[in-house]
């Protein structure tokens, strides 16, 4: 039995870490728009860590989902991502060193993260009349897990380059939309989210 030791030269253990990251959501059949994340969090040890995580979006009717309503004058049925807040736990199995361009050595890491949080989202509906329709969406809330892939950058013992891709998925409530009689409860159906940050 052996194991391989490496000499780190950016170390993580009994350190706090913010970051700030951005970037599109991927996976939204009827949304085109970016991700706000906002983290904090704690390495107890190299391999493991704890974080709070805030996600936000920025998010609008894509293409298809505005033909959509202008060819039939309502909206389907569809729910919008609005934020995120999760608590997670890290995990951190890889760290390395490369060569680039034979003239500096750059050393990353790979983390995983899972956790549980609070999924808000906006049930996007219309109602009334054909041809004098009302926006009758609706704020709701719902218990969301994730899991997270993360690979870091390191410039110096303070600084590095972060690059997420963020998983999240929650049950729903869904409602239909009714011309006459306004927009009617369809149940729960479960969503996943994936954004890069």
């Amino acid at each position: 039995d052996f194991t391989v030791v490496q000499n780190r030269t950016y170390t993580k253990a009994k350190r706090f870490f913010a970051s700030f990251s951005y970037g599109p959501m991927l996976n939204d059949p009827y949304s085109i728009g970016r991700m706000t994340d906002v983290s904090v969090g704690y390495y107890f040890s190299e391999r493991w860590g704890i974080e709070l995580a805030y996600e936000q979006g920025s998010l609008s009717d894509n293409h298809a989902t505005s033909q959509f309503i202008d060819a039939n004058g309502f909206a389907p049925n569809y729910n919008r991502f609005q934020n995120y807040k999760s608590v997670n736990v890290m995990f951190v199995p890889f760290y390395a060193k490369m060569s680039f361009m034979d003239k500096k050595i750059v050393y990353f890491d790979i983390q995983f993260s899972a956790g549980v949080g609070q999924m808000g989202y906006q049930i996007q509906t219309t109602t009334g009349p054909l041809g004098s329709l009302v926006d009758a969406s609706e704020n709701k809330s719902a218990f969301g897990y994730n899991f997270d892939v993360t690979q870091q950058l390191f410039f110096s013992q303070h600084m590095a380059l972060r690059l997420d891709i963020k998983n999240q998925w929650s049950k729903q409530d869904e409602k239909r939309y009714a011309p006459a009689g306004g927009a009617a409860d369809i149940g729960t159906r479960d969503h996943q989210d994936t954004t890069i940050l």
